[in-house]
């Protein structure tokens, strides 16, 4: 297995692995230019530890479409379900990140808000499709001023 691309991928939920940096260490040593490449028993302790973090991480698992949790999609992006047990705990299920282009970076402020959550409906599709409770949740309060009030028109700086 090539280390760099097991390391790029777990690298991806690196902080809801506890102690991460300290487990991986060993395989990390691994990749610096001066350091001969002699895999052995800290290695694959190392690996064995990783991938059992791994499986046991919280944010991975899937969306339970029979649950009556609700499922929230925050703006940023994530998508995360209520645990029906524990309403303040929360099952992390999509992360992503939305990227704007030099065209896009240029729009108003609650233009590009609006456009992210829009971006963001899109790429979490598959996973809301199905849902029995959908929510949005937005620190932005234009876009929550536009969903309060959708008959309201636009005002001038929205529509630059």
């Amino acid at each position: 297995m090539d280390v760099r691309s097991f390391l790029g991928t777990c690298g991806q939920v690196r902080q809801f692995i506890k102690n991460f940096a300290k487990i991986a260490a060993p395989i990390q040593h691994l990749m610096w230019d001066d350091v001969a490449v002699k895999w052995g028993p800290k290695e694959e302790e190392s690996m064995d530890s990783i991938k059992k973090a791994l499986h046991n991480v919280e944010p991975l698992k899937p969306i339970d479409y029979k649950s009556e949790g609700e499922v929230v999609l925050a703006v940023g992006y994530y998508l995360y379900q209520h645990d029906i047990s524990d309403k303040k705990k929360r099952n992390y299920c999509l992360f992503g990140s939305i990227t704007l282009n030099e065209r896009e970076a240029r729009f108003s402020q609650p233009k590009r808000e609006l456009y992210g959550l829009k971006l963001a409906l899109l790429a979490t599709h598959y996973w809301t499709v199905g849902c029995r409770k959908l929510a949005v949740e937005t620190d932005a309060k234009y876009i929550k001023g536009m969903l309060d009030n959708p008959s309201i028109t636009p005002n001038a700086t929205i529509n630059r």
